[in-house]
């Protein structure tokens, strides 16, 4: 048996010939792997193959993103989770997961690792879609008008209009996700927008960067979160299940039937003229603000 260390994040570190190795449990090699390093005549050599495998795609890298052995890196940190472990597979599957990384990047913008990981939270409660420059999409209650329900700390209500832009600062949103209702801009599932709503308020979908998500409170079973931006795409018209918006054609996650996505020609990759495409409409925003939340 060689030296090694398995953490809790599933990351085998192997120590071999003065060097280290690591290796996901997530990876195709790690049973064969884990069985060698724990054999009682360990085959070095065949160990060390093991370890060194060729995959399927190149090494990754991206931004300070990067995958080597079947592990995701953030600078030189090893990260392994459920939303890492779906990069990694798709990029040695050669599935296209820049929307993913993309989320990734933004989300370790986020200057709080408690935001970081109450988002991760949120997003296993509820799979909310991811867009291509990595934000994800929520849901809003507002007033017939698209004012905020509630006022601003200046006793102002904060216009929600499609299309605009809606920011406080950061410094003012309560990190507490012990407290319910608190200050900051509030967003979330589809069910908690509905019941948040009464009478004759409105739905609005919302795009949130991971990068300003502040907390996600625990009084609504992590169904919302308070974030300290956001951007107004569209009025609600319908649940969107997508987990990438809008889906890519070869995405083998999108659960939706092909005759879902009429209103985008794959062929001529222009959008259809129809007025009441909600995606259509969403699209557009997502391509006009795209830079908004960055």
């Amino acid at each position: 048996m060689v030296p090694y260390i398995y953490s809790d994040k599933g990351i085998l570190t192997v120590f071999l010939g003065g060097k280290n190795y690591q290796i996901s449990n997530t990876s195709e090699n790690f049973k064969r792997v884990f069985d060698e390093v724990l054999s009682e005549d360990t085959d070095e050599a065949q160990l060390i193959s093991l370890l060194d495998f060729k995959k399927k795609t190149e090494t990754f890298v991206h931004n300070d993103i990067s995958i080597r052995d079947g592990v995701l890196f953030y600078k030189t940190i090893a990260v392994n989770n459920s939303l890492t472990n779906r990069i990694v597979k798709m990029i040695e599957e050669n599935i296209p997961a820049a929307p993913l990384v993309n989320f990734l990047e933004n989300l370790f913008l986020n200057p709080s690792r408690t935001s970081i990981m109450e988002l991760y939270d949120f997003l296993q409660h509820r799979a909310l879609p991811i867009t291509p420059d990595g934000c994800f999409l929520a849901y809003k209650a507002v007033r017939h008008n698209y004012m905020s329900k509630t006022a601003s700390p200046s006793g102002e209500f904060l216009d929600n209009s499609i299309g605009k832009c809606v920011q406080v600062e950061r410094w003012y949103v309560d990190d507490n996700r012990r407290e319910g209702c608190s200050y900051g801009l509030h967003a979330g599932t589809i069910e908690y927008a509905k019941s948040f709503a009464n009478g004759d308020d409105r739905i609005v979908l919302v795009k949130v960067n991971p990068k300003d998500v502040v907390s996600v409170p625990l009084d609504s079973g992590c169904q919302k979160l308070r974030c300290c931006g956001y951007l107004v795409l569209s009025d609600y018209v319908e649940d969107i299940t997508s987990s990438v918006y809008p889906p890519p054609e070869d995405d083998p996650y999108d659960d939706d039937d092909d005759e879902d996505d009429d209103w985008y020609d794959s062929d001529e990759d222009e959008w259809d003229d129809e007025e009441d495409s909600v995606g259509a409409k969403i699209v557009k925003r997502l391509r006009q603000f795209s830079e908004e939340l960055q």
